[in-house]
């Protein structure tokens, strides 16, 4: 989702406090100096200074200033909760280790609040959080997207099921938008959503909203049909998400397996995307394929700087295509966990309808019980996929993400010609070497 500015201002302030750029008790600049430094507006800074404030990093003294109340670490990971009382001291609590792929100082502050809340809530529950990307094994419970899922040990095979989930938590999912039967691999159920996003198109100016059912492709075309003396400068983010907007798969919706599509409709795509890149109407950012830093990169696209910086932007949602598809968070629960219901506990205490309206109105994700904000997902509910993925090629989008999206790239910048025939024999030779290895 896209931050508003105050947000990443508060990324940006609270990482420098924590990498000790301002030492506990040391007075930091004034407001207007803020407001020089990073070319925003006084009350872009004031709203910034005020999350720092809630999230206990900084203290107000009212005619002297704002001050530092943390103490520099420059590690994010290892946060520990348990309620009111000391770690690790309350001799039958359950400790679990938790796993979040959320890692900005604005994810963080959601999160810190909601652990806390659990460890308040149940004090027979002490919990250990890591944040990001670890090497570190053996957690408990994990939430994310599903590649990191995967990447972090969560397979089917190694996680609990629905089967456990209706044992322990059998009211888990009642009245909720989306359920792990939406977020299957293959006959597995072993992934529990707890929110989605929808991807998001950002102007400097008012833009039509896009028709029923049009793909990016033909929206931006549309908008550049009419854009005589400026470009529209469209950035993509992922290639892959790209085409499957447009009505392109690479994905058997049945079984997850690779399927190659039409190279017809493929050649189609690729030369529309490559005529609407060369006018400008469509960038990429930095030459990027998956970059997923769209705050701090949205920035350098000179139209939108202004906007920006101004706090004075227009959001839309990403046009549908041919499928509704929205990016769902999901969690997961070791095989291997002592404690099942109360893992179950902690995913129960996210959907809670306190923490689901938190999540959607600091923009961490949007919420998956009903609201009057549901209304995209509700619209098109039907229309979601039953399957996300295939156990066996779990790796499946990791490994389009090597061939399709690069083939595209070099195909608009002009370092390759179309040839549907190689593609597919690029992705199906790693396939059958690759030895059902998962890309990182």
């Amino acid at each position: 989702m896209i931050k508003q500015k105050h947000q990443q201002l508060f990324d940006i302030l609270a990482l420098q406090l924590h990498s000790g750029r301002w030492k506990k008790g040391d007075r930091l600049p004034s407001v207007r100096e803020f407001a020089q430094e990073y070319h925003v507006s006084i009350n872009v800074v004031s709203k910034a200074i005020e999350l720092l404030r809630n999230a206990g990093l900084v203290s107000v003294r009212t005619g002297d200033g704002v001050f530092s109340q943390t103490q520099p670490t420059g590690d994010k990971q290892d946060v520990r909760y348990s309620g009111n009382r000391i770690f690790g001291h309350y001799a039958s609590a359950k400790h679990l280790r938790v796993l979040v792929e959320d890692s900005t100082n604005l994810q963080l502050l959601f999160w810190n609040r909601f652990f806390k809340s659990v460890t308040d809530n149940y004090r027979d529950i002490e919990l250990e959080i890591t944040y990001g990307q670890t090497d570190q094994k053996d957690f408990d419970i994990a939430f994310g997207g599903l590649i990191f899922l995967l990447n972090h040990g969560f397979s089917p095979e190694k996680s609990l099921s629905t089967k456990e989930q209706e044992l322990f938590a059998p009211d888990i999912y009642q009245d909720i938008l989306l359920t792990p039967e939406n977020c299957r691999m293959g006959e597995h159920r072993n992934f529990f959503p707890y929110g989605y996003t929808l991807k998001e198109l950002i102007s400097a100016v008012p833009l039509p909203p896009p028709v029923e059912k049009e793909s990016v492709l033909e929206y931006i075309e549309r908008l550049a049909a009419r854009s005589q003396d400026s470009p529209v400068s469209y950035s993509i983010l992922s290639g892959l998400e790209y085409l499957s907007n447009a009505g392109i798969y690479f994905c058997d919706p049945d079984n997850g397996n690779f399927m190659m599509p039409d190279p017809e409709l493929l050649k189609n795509v690729f030369e529309r995307t490559a005529t609407l890149f060369r006018a400008g109407h469509l960038l990429w950012q930095h030459g990027e394929i998956r970059d997923e830093s769209l705050p701090a990169k949205i920035t350098e696209i000179p139209q939108l700087k202004k906007g920006l910086a101004d706090n004075n932007f227009y959001e839309y949602p990403l046009p549908p295509g041919k499928q509704f598809a929205p990016v769902t968070y999901l969690a997961a629960v070791s095989a291997n966990t002592l404690f099942p219901e109360e893992c179950f506990r902690v995913i129960t205490g996210l959907l809670t309808k306190e923490f689901q309206a938190k999540a959607e109105e600091e923009r961490i994700f949007n919420a998956i019980r009903p609201a009057a904000k549901n209304s995209d997902i509700i619209k098109h509910r039907e229309h979601i996929p039953g399957v996300i993925c295939n156990s066996q090629n779990a790796g499946l989008g990791n490994i389009l993400q090597y061939f399709v999206t690069w083939e595209l790239f070099h195909y608009i910048n002009g370092k390759c010609n179309f040839n549907a025939q190689r593609l597919e024999a690029k992705i199906r030779w790693f396939l059958e070497h690759s030895k059902n290895q998962i890309p990182q």
